[in-house]
């Protein structure tokens, strides 16, 4: 009796490879993002002109976040990835809007400069000794990143506001992160459950193949032993029966001589 029909069935999706899962799923969404971004089709018509630019750089952020959770199949894995990025891009853009908007807006120009320098070289040590302390390298790297992106984009000329660029940047990784997520759950699953299954299922196939060969080993040495057994009592009764005849032999050999 076979395993349930769902069972057959993710089982039948876990023989998919990996990197067919990867290819797909970050086609779909690379796809979309990218479509998004040359035609801003979500953006309504009165905003287009003042904030397109900044949507498309939004889309060009949520393509790169869904190429680096794209690193693994699994949804566990996926999902982990995901909060350390989602993570990383709200810490590091809130502060980013902080810094710049109470701090930079309100000093001279050469003093905010200042202050955008001392607080890069304080969140880059910042991230390090975080990641150290709480094993948290992919949160941290966007961390840093976010805040550059926030800070910096902010003081151009072009730019709109630090809140503008901290929502439309954050808003698109996190969107990246989110699509990607859902593109995991719903093409082609994989969990670890079911790969544990499978592999257990094979686990189990190859056992039995090792105790099959293990027990036919045994029968095969036991017939040559009973052989050798069957042999050996030959020759001991071989042996046993020259042993009487050898003392007639004698007597026939000492009268024949006589």
């Amino acid at each position: 009796m076979g395993p349930p029909p769902r069972q057959q069935l993710l089982l039948k999706v876990s023989r998919v490879p990996d990197w067919g899962r990867r290819a797909i799923r970050l086609s779909l969404a690379l796809v979309f993002f990218t479509t998004l971004g040359l035609t801003l089709w979500l953006v309504p018509e009165s905003y287009r002109a003042e904030w397109g630019d900044e949507v498309v750089q939004s889309c060009n952020w949520a393509g790169a976040t869904c190429a680096v959770v794209a690193a693994s199949p699994l949804i566990g894995k996926v999902a982990q990835l995901s909060y350390e990025r989602t993570l990383g891009t709200l810490t590091g853009g809130l502060l980013g809007f902080m810094v710049y908007d109470y701090g930079v807006l309100m000093l001279p120009e050469t003093a905010g400069g200042v202050l955008m320098v001392a607080a890069a070289a304080a969140v880059g040590f910042l991230s390090c000794y975080l990641s150290y302390k709480f094993k948290l390298d992919a949160s941290m790297r966007l961390f840093v990143i976010t805040f550059l992106i926030v800070t910096f984009g902010a003081h151009n000329a072009d730019s709109r506001s630090a809140l503008g660029v901290a929502l439309l940047r954050t808003g698109g990784i996190i969107f990246g992160v989110l699509l990607f997520m859902g593109l995991t759950i719903i093409i082609l699953p994989k969990s670890a459950t079911i790969e544990s299954l499978r592999e257990m299922k094979s686990g189990l196939k190859l056992l039995t193949e090792l105790n099959a060969l293990v027990w036919s080993s045994r029968r095969e040495a036991a017939a040559v032993m009973q052989q050798a057994a069957a042999a050996a009592r030959t020759a001991e009764a071989a042996a046993a029966a020259a042993a009487v005849a050898e003392p007639q032999l004698r007597q026939q050999a000492s009268g024949s001589s006589s």
